[in-house]
């Protein structure tokens, strides 16, 4: 999931409010930056990518920012009080040099506003790879990757008796092994 405000075209980042600028948010208030930014008109981008979160032998899947304490805003200097983003609650500062915003290239732009969390897997583990099983009715035994049907799920061959056995798990399940 990518954070930016519904009703922008991200098709060309040169919009019509000038170039896209990248925001220093305060520690973990990406979420309340854009919030406020979003609400003085400007459009906000935060790109997002999942991650698998093990907490009490429990695992998840959570939305972390690609860039934690960074935010994109899309603005035309010339034109907007940019000098109101520094201002804005949840923001540090915008990124500047000279003490003029730095716009971040457009190649760069468009490659970012075409992320998705499928171009970039968050823990993406080989086939072939030692892995361990952090949760269900495996819990702890490792084993090695011999397919990977889906994005969603692994198939691990485990040592049962004295043969391996393929068993399908759940991608967040598992861990690589060093």
């Amino acid at each position: 999931m990518n954070h930016v405000n519904p009703s922008s075209d991200l098709a060309d980042p040169v919009v019509d409010r000038g170039y896209w600028y990248v925001v220093q948010t305060l520690t973990a208030q990406e979420c309340v930056a854009i919030t406020n930014l979003n609400r003085q008109k400007y459009r906000t981008y935060c790109p997002m990518i999942s991650r698998t979160v093990r907490h009490a032998r429990k695992t998840s899947i959570r939305q972390k920012p690609l860039f934690p304490g960074y935010v994109f805003v899309n603005l035309d200097p010339s034109k907007d009080n940019w000098h109101s983003v520094n201002g804005t609650y949840g923001v540090s500062r915008l990124i500047a040099f000279d003490g003029r915003p730095s716009p971040v290239p457009p190649a760069v732009m468009n490659a970012l506003l075409a992320f998705s969390d499928a171009s970039l897997p968050a823990d993406e583990i080989p086939c072939g790879a030692r892995v361990r099983i952090d949760s269900g009715a495996f819990d702890t035994w490792v084993g090695e990757i011999c397919q990977l049907p889906d994005r969603d799920r692994a198939v691990v061959l485990l040592e049962l008796l004295s043969r391996k056995v393929p068993v399908t798990v759940l991608r967040h399940q598992i861990s690589r092994v060093a």
